[in-house]
């Protein structure tokens, strides 16, 4: 199962590859990690909402699309403490 929902649906290459020197994998199969590869159809205050209407609690949501990511210069987004995210990349998004 955990195959499937990180297997690519494109081409290798097509897209940048995740090159996992070990670490990567091994994290997801943790006991206190879960996979989960439903579409989300809205965001509350707990969590997530998947668009078959399961409620997802959660203490982070990683925006991890691999887009560009100039629009969010115009979002007020706020980590720990109020740091805001913008400051924190400065002027270059990164991960």
């Amino acid at each position: 199962d955990l195959a499937r929902k990180v297997t690519p649906d494109f081409a290798p290459y097509g897209k940048r590859i995740i090159r996992d020197p070990g670490g990567y994998y091994a994290a997801l199969t943790r006991d206190h990690v879960d996979v989960e590869a439903s579409e989300p159809a809205a965001v509350n205050a707990a969590g997530i909402v998947t668009v078959d209407g399961r409620q997802i609690d959660l203490d982070v949501i990683v925006y991890a699309t691999g887009y560009h990511l100039d629009f969010l210069s115009t979002v007020d987004i706020r980590g720990r403490e109020g740091r805001k995210l913008t400051e924190e990349w400065g002027d270059s998004p990164r991960s």
